[in-house]
């Protein structure tokens, strides 16, 4: 025999979890939203003020407010309120309304739990994709009040931490930036200042005495605040940064000797077309304008103006001025290649035309097959200039197509930045190209060399965090009698403490750098709006 067990028969105001006092007198169904009327029943109400009971009614309103959604419904909710007499005569209010303040607040037009899951959103999406998916999951609202209802959530209760990382973010690029502040325990971010200053951030670290590590890159004023803000603390130099700061450093040496590049290989492409005489004379002003600039730059140098002076003066960036300081003679243009989809074709299209094969559909198809992807229009344009070469006034005869031999990979034109990266590899890292490349600069530059050696016994001594190698190193820079090596070493010599922390601690800026890349993520998000108060709310929330 089976025994079947029912339930006693539920409240609709237990389901939708009503407070106690409050009935569902009637409900209808209006425009994809449930309306329900719903009255309190409560024997007497607390005075606000006095907080004295009283059972003496004056009268009634209604009040209408929205509230979480039921199902695929709306919910909206008219509330018969009553007024009472307060019996207390020494109590100033008279009359007063009746509370639900865990349901809904005076005066408020949505309820408590509405508010709550608006918040939630508003913390988690941006104000117009969190008004978007509310409007999704049933709870009708605007952009403003998403808004407004996270600048209405109060900041988490600050902690004590005592590992922290130290970075910038922009506000605006180039313009206003502000300082995060990580805990590089829990990865969560602390704090965000309004600026990058010494003074703010020395604040900041005087309200936390129990700091203990801070993990910071190489930038001057954080060094300084942090002395003087937590000189109890470790300040650590992020080993990342170090190496970026060791390859401007190898950057600068090239720029300085820019007959490293002069001679390079650039192998033309058989397919580049005669450069006319306009764009000729247009390289030749651009080559003359460099040279002048180049002329004005080491002269205001000379007479003692500095580096911002001075690009004021000309109205160029600051960088250019000190990549032209730094310069012997004036720097070349240094053209990208820019391959084509058609560039890795050109050798066997022109064995082809040189042959007789000038059709442009024949030849068309003949790349097709080889993995070709344009239209034929597309050659037939580029095949235009061909046509207009001497000695291609007839036609001579068509030749056969031929079987395509392997095709030749497109090789980049070498650059500063391009053989940058090719001394920072490792010997066994290059390919034949770049290794020949490289070879051909050393010959004319044996300095090369030396730098490119002691830059990357550098490399190896972070990656291996060997801490006893450290000060012999420095040792051989400073005598190397090369510029930019000794300033290099000169600027870890200053820095000596937190470098040697590097090669001692775990602690690193990765944290920091992820958490100013979600910076960067919210701050798209907010269309505009991330000013301090909204990101800071957005930020800690989060983390809360």
């Amino acid at each position: 025999m089976v025994f079947l067990w029912y339930p006693p028969k539920m409240q609709a105001e237990t389901l939708l979890s009503l407070p106690d006092g409050l009935v569902i007198t009637d409900f209808y169904f209006a425009e994809a939203t449930l309306h329900l009327l719903i009255a309190s029943v409560g024997p007497h109400a607390l005075c606000p003020l006095c907080k004295s009971a009283s059972e003496a009614q004056h009268s009634s309103y209604e009040r209408t407010f929205r509230d979480v959604p039921c199902g695929n419904y709306a919910v909206q909710i008219h509330l018969t309120t009553r007024r009472f007499f307060c019996g207390k005569g020494t109590c100033p209010r008279q009359i007063f309304t009746e509370r639900f303040a865990h349901f809904v607040l005076p005066r408020a037009r949505i309820s408590e739990r509405f508010r709550q899951a608006l918040r939630a959103l508003s913390v988690v999406s941006a104000h117009e994709a969190g008004a978007r998916l509310a409007r999704l999951l049933h709870l009708p609202t605007s952009v403003t009040t998403v808004r407004r209802q996270l600048a209405a959530l109060p900041l988490p209760v600050e902690s004590h931490p005592t590992h922290i990382g130290i970075d910038d973010f922009a506000f605006r690029r180039g313009q206003t930036y502000g300082t995060v502040i990580v805990d590089l325990d829990s990865h969560h971010i602390l704090d965000l200042l309004a600026d990058r200053t010494t003074a703010t951030v020395e604040a900041w670290l005087r309200r936390h005495p129990q700091v203990r590590v801070i993990s910071r890159d190489r930038a001057g004023e954080y060094a300084q605040a942090a002395t003087r803000g937590a000189p109890q603390a470790v300040q650590v130099a992020d080993r990342f940064h170090l190496l970026v700061n060791a390859g401007d450093c190898l950057e600068r040496f090239i720029h300085r000797h820019p007959a490293l590049l002069q001679e390079a290989p650039a192998p033309a492409l058989p397919s580049a077309a005669p450069v006319s005489r306009a764009e000729r004379h247009i390289q030749e002003q651009r080559a003359t304008q460099r040279a002048q600039r180049y002329q004005a730059i080491q002269e205001l140098t000379q007479q003692g103006h500095s580096q911002q002076a001075i690009a004021q003066l000309l109205g160029i960036a600051r960088g250019t001025v000190i990549a032209y300081q730094r310069a012997a003679t004036a720097p070349a243009s240094v053209s990208r290649e820019r391959v084509r989809a058609i560039d890795a074709y050109l050798p066997f299209l022109r064995s082809q035309w040189e042959a007789g094969q000038q059709n442009t559909h024949v030849l068309w198809e003949a790349i097709c097959a080889q993995g070709f992807r344009c239209s034929s229009h597309y050659l037939r344009r580029y095949l235009a200039q061909w046509r207009t070469e001497p000695g291609q006034k007839g036609r001579p005869p068509k030749a056969p197509i031929a079987t395509p031999t392997t095709l030749p990979q497109p090789q980049r034109r070498l650059s500063p930045r391009r053989l940058r990266w090719i001394c920072w590899k490792s010997p066994t890292g290059c390919t034949a190209t770049e290794q020949a490349q490289l070879d051909a600069c050393v010959q004319r530059c044996p300095d090369l060399l030396r730098m490119q050696q002691a830059l990357l016994a550098f490399k190896d001594l972070i990656a291996q965090r060997d801490r006893s190698r450290l000060d012999s190193w420095l040792t051989e820079a400073e005598h190397s009698a090369l510029p930019e090596l000794m300033g290099f070493a000169g600027g870890i010599r200053r820095d000596y403490a937190a470098v040697a922390a590097a090669l001692e601690c775990p602690f690193s800026q990765g944290p920091v750098e992820g958490q100013v890349n979600r910076i960067k993520t919210v701050k798209r998000q907010l269309y505009g709006r991330a000013g301090l108060p909204i990101l800071k709310r957005h930020l800690l929330c989060q983390a809360a």
